[in-house]
């Protein structure tokens, strides 16, 4: 190798080092997508009434199922009001018996709907139990169940009567699980016919608005719930999911806290309320809400692997660290937090514990293209070039992209073996055409192998790509002298050495002292001359 080419290597090492873009991209930008991933997925999602409908007792007053009991004398539908029977009291006894089971480890148990099918079969009128039976099959996720019982009590519930009005309510909710959106709407809409003011129901139909993009429509409507009922959760979780949408940051975090503050033991609320306030650039809050999110859930391995990115951004290291091991402890699946953890590990050139982090993965994870780039950087800083290139191809073969491909041909370039770096470069170009490093690594690949003019061609297209480096400059001002274009090689020589003219006038200071030199046609002429004083 002459001097000329010891510098091209030189070169081509700069080049690719400062130009190509590092696997750890913006943290901050990925924490955004995750919560607005979030809020889609969270939204609406109605909360079951807390307690069970009280029996219809004479002369006592109903307990309430959030704000959906029975009004005190409301008769059950198809008696008129006829007194009770020995019948129907040891069916409010079975009742009672149910009612006693909430708040308890039996409560939605076999054993609590066994009752009310007790009661039921004593007393078919007692609506409360026909009512709770439904409840109970929606939290059980039993949506066939639950609508069998709410549409017995439409079938007989009088029109406007307050029993069908909270009915036709619950069964809208029922519905939209069930995917029989048609006729939830039309439930919904019954509901504020006869209620305007039904908050939840207004909610809910802004939830139909949502799903299909009627964005300002549904503000409007939950705008108006909230209002009414400031108490609804699910409300002003939407509210927020519309302001982060419409891009504001400020009315998203408003509406979320309000959010966090009717829920304050969900783990998913208070990480969401972390990383708003994160990208809002107020690190130490969202610290308090990340930590609060891993107390009420600390098997999650998400919320670990967020409150380690929180950390990071606040210059907490150790801190954010031990929250990636936490996270990669609690799920070994290939995750961001492996993925910032090894790429922590190989900035702070921590290559023993880079190294027992992709070992372990690899085992977990044998197929993840990813694993085997990062274990390929690792082994190319430890100078190990068969295993880099044998892990850069096994990434390109799990995930034949333009990147892996670049990656390989890298590789390839660094042992010396051009012809196989060429290869894979026009590959990554194929898959990628306008991937500015390749084309300007592919340039340096077949600068090295004397095809000048495909080289040209190369450095051509890297620089309409965008790139703007002295190194290219120097490159094709080398080869247009090699070529004995001067004009073009004095173009090119003169904006390289403008751009750093003590390190540029070195090094062509450096490249004249060999026997031959790609600037032996222009070394003796005045403009160069004066280019290198």
């Amino acid at each position: 190798m002459n001097a000329n080419e010891r510098e091209a290597m030189h070169e081509f090492t700069f080049i690719h080092v400062h130009s190509r873009p590092r696997l750890f991209a913006c943290i901050r930008g990925l924490r955004l997508t995750a919560l607005t991933a979030g809020l889609a997925l969270l939204l609406l999602s109605p909360m079951a009434p807390r307690r069970l409908e009280a029996a219809a007792t004479p002369g006592a007053a109903p307990a309430r199922a959030l704000g959906q009991g029975v009004s005190p004398g409301e008769s059950p539908p198809g008696r008129g009001g006829a007194p009770a029977s020995s019948g129907e009291s040891e069916a409010e006894q079975y009742f009672k018996q149910a009612e006693q089971m909430v708040g308890t480890g039996e409560e939605n148990s076999d054993r609590q709907i066994a009752l009310l099918q007790k009661a039921l079969e004593l007393n078919p009128d007692l609506v409360a139990a026909e009512f709770n039976l439904g409840i109970i099959y929606s939290r059980l996720q039993e949506a066939e169940k639950a609508q069998a019982r709410f549409n017995r009590i439409l079938e007989r519930a009088p029109a406007g009567s307050s029993i069908r009005v909270k009915t036709l309510y619950l069964s809208a909710l029922n519905l939209k699980a069930l995917g029989r959106t048609s006729e939830a709407k039309d439930q919904v809409q019954q509901v504020l016919a006869a209620n305007p003011r039904h908050a939840d129901a207004l909610a809910l139909l802004a939830g139909f608005h949502l799903e299909e993009g009627k964005i300002p429509e549904a503000k409007a409507l939950l705008e108006q719930a909230v209002e009414i009922d400031s108490a609804i959760p699910e409300a002003f979780y939407s509210l927020s999911y519309i302001a982060q949408k419409n891009g504001q940051s400020a009315e998203a975090l408003k509406y979320y806290e309000k959010f966090v503050q009717l829920v304050p033991n969900n783990a998913a609320a208070q990480l969401n309320m972390a990383i708003l306030l994160a990208g809002a650039d107020r690190m130490e809050e969202a610290g308090r809400y990340a930590q609060m999110a891993v107390r009420l859930d600390p098997v999650n391995a998400d919320a670990w692997m967020e409150l380690g990115k929180i950390q990071m951004l606040s210059n907490r290291q150790a801190d954010a660290e031990n929250s990636f091991r936490r996270s990669l402890s609690l799920r070994s699946k290939w995750s961001e937090a492996h993925r910032i953890l090894v790429t922590m590990y190989l900035g702070a050139n921590k290559l023993g514990e880079a190294e027992a982090i992709l070992q372990e993965a690899e085992k977990s994870n044998p197929n993840e293209a990813e694993v085997y780039s990062l274990t390929g950087e690792l082994a190319t800083r430890t100078g190990d070039t068969l295993r880099a290139l044998k892990s850069y191809g096994r990434a390109h073969e799990l995930n034949p992209a333009a990147g892996t491909a670049f990656d390989f041909a890298m590789a390839y370039a660094r042992s010396g073996m051009d012809p196989l770096a060429e290869e894979y470069l026009h590959r990554a170009l194929k898959l990628q055409g306008n991937f500015c490093e390749a084309w300007l690594n592919l340039g340096i690949v077949e600068d090295r192998q004397k095809k000048e003019a495909e080289a040209i061609s190369a450095y051509q297209e890297a620089e309409k790509c965008g790139v703007r480096e002295a190194g290219l400059w120097y490159r094709m001002g080398l080869l247009y002298a090699r070529t004995q274009e001067t004009e073009k090689a004095f173009g090119y020589l003169k904006r390289a050495v403008d751009a750093d003219p003590p390190r540029w006038k070195a090094v062509l200071r450096e490249a004249l002292k060999a026997v031959t030199s790609d600037l032996d046609s222009i070394r003796y002429q005045p403009e160069f001359q004066k280019l290198i004083e």
